[in-house]
């Protein structure tokens, strides 16, 4: 039997936040689920965060609808902001 992890990523960009839900599973990863949001104001120019509480927030909405699609929250979140 092979190894199984589970993953939430999110991608922190100039407009929105994405959200991705990945297993991996028999030496695969697969993108079970994922969640799109785009930040509620200017919380992000130019690639450079200028409203920590704003994006906080929006990672707050995409985390609690992987919770109510009851995938059960990673211990590891991986973050890429570019």
């Amino acid at each position: 039997m092979g190894e199984k992890k589970q993953f939430f990523v999110l991608d922190i960009g100039t407009r929105s936040v994405i959200g991705l839900f990945i297993l991996f599973e028999e030496g695969e990863y697969n993108c079970v689920d994922y969640f799109v949001k785009e930040h509620d104001d200017r919380a992000m120019m130019d690639g450079q965060i200028h409203n920590i509480q704003s994006v906080a927030e929006t990672v707050i909405v995409i985390k609690q609808y992987f919770e109510k699609k009851t995938w059960s929250p990673s211990k590891s979140i991986y973050c890429c902001s570019w």
